[in-house]
């Protein structure tokens, strides 16, 4: 009679890699997991099957069933957490020769997610803008449905300078069975910034009716701007150790942004080491030209000195400008 050969253990037969599968995804997410198997034995084997011990696994199909010595497999799982919290399961590689078993745990954990509330689209606003002249935007604003359309009361800006109009409601669009999509347009007017900066970088935050379980978020709105007038140079500054001829003469160009006239009202200069004097404009209506003399000042020595230049332009959107004048110590 012939001795029955031993059953080998499966760990003997097949090395299954990774030996366990630990994953975590938002709830409702699917997660993919990829399990290679390998004949690690010196006889040809059957893989009969993958098995799952719960719904949230799936395998898909074996690329094939029959692995020789040395050969290796691949099986693709797809793997469904839970919504929160932390479940544990198994995948399980069956083998019909020899009968056997290779258990795989699976640990998944799942945490949720919540939509926002509100959400704003888009999250940042760009745009090119004049001062004084209203910029206008439109936006997206998605809603829970049970927020009524009146829930948006305006925008505050943390800027002084930018002054946001009334939101206007132009359509809504049901999104879906729970989102309500609204959109918007708003204007923006930059009063009285920086006379020579080119960007203004600002945040929207909306004004609302009630307050929704979560936070309403802000927009970002960067602008391209010109100012009204613009002056060249906005400052001055002198140094004594180079100039042996006094007053020293500056010239401020000042240029209107659109081109409309307008007219240098008064030019102030303090203290009275400095004077400023209009010349006839250059380009009729757009351009003035103002000479600044800088007279010796008495005491130059030990510290910088410092003075303005205030032009008063007759235009109520940039209504005065100033430049401040440095005259540097000599030392000693």
């Amino acid at each position: 009679m012939m001795a029955r050969r031993p059953v080998a253990s499966v760990h003997e037969v097949i090395s299954v890699t990774p030996p366990q599968i630990d994953v975590e995804a938002v709830s409702d997410a699917h997660v993919a997991a990829t399990v290679t198997i390998r004949n690690i034995s010196a006889r040809e084997i059957r893989i009969g099957g993958v098995e799952a011990s719960c719904s949230c696994t799936a395998a898909a199909p074996l690329a094939t069933h029959v692995l020789r010595p040395g050969e290796e497999t691949s099986i693709t799982l797809r793997l469904t957490p839970p919504k929160t919290g932390i479940q544990q399961t198994r995948v399980s590689i069956l083998l019909e020769d020899p009968h056997s078993r290779f258990d795989i745990p699976v640990r998944m954990q799942g945490r949720r997610v919540e939509a926002p509330a509100v959400v704003l689209q888009p999250p940042e606003i760009f745009g090119v803008a004049v001062t004084g002249e209203p910029f206008e935007t439109s936006f997206e604003v998605q809603t829970l449905e049970h927020i009524g359309t009146e829930w948006l009361l305006g925008f505050d800006c943390e800027l002084p300078d930018v002054i946001v109009g009334q939101p206007l409601l132009v359509h809504s669009v049901k999104a879906d069975s729970t989102v309500l999509a609204r959109h918007y347009k708003v204007s923006l007017t930059i009063h009285g910034a920086d006379l020579n900066s080119r960007k203004l970088a600002t945040t929207l935050t909306p004004r609302v009716a009630s307050t929704p379980t979560r936070d309403v978020p802000a927009i970002r709105c960067v602008v391209d701007w010109k100012p009204a007038l613009r002056a060249y140079p906005s400052a001055i500054v002198v140094d004594p150790g180079r100039h042996q001829v006094w007053p020293v003469v500056r010239r401020i160009v000042i240029s209107g942004a659109d081109g409309r006239g307008w007219d240098v009202q008064q030019v102030k200069c303090e203290p009275d080491w400095l004077k400023g004097e209009v010349v006839q404009s250059e380009t009729e209506g757009a351009v003035r030209i103002i000479d600044a003399y800088v007279s010796a000042p008495d005491d130059m020595r030990g510290v910088d000195l410092h003075g303005t230049i205030e032009i008063r332009t007759g235009v109520e959107r940039h209504p005065l400008i100033s430049i401040p004048v440095t005259v540097m110590s000599r030392g000693g």
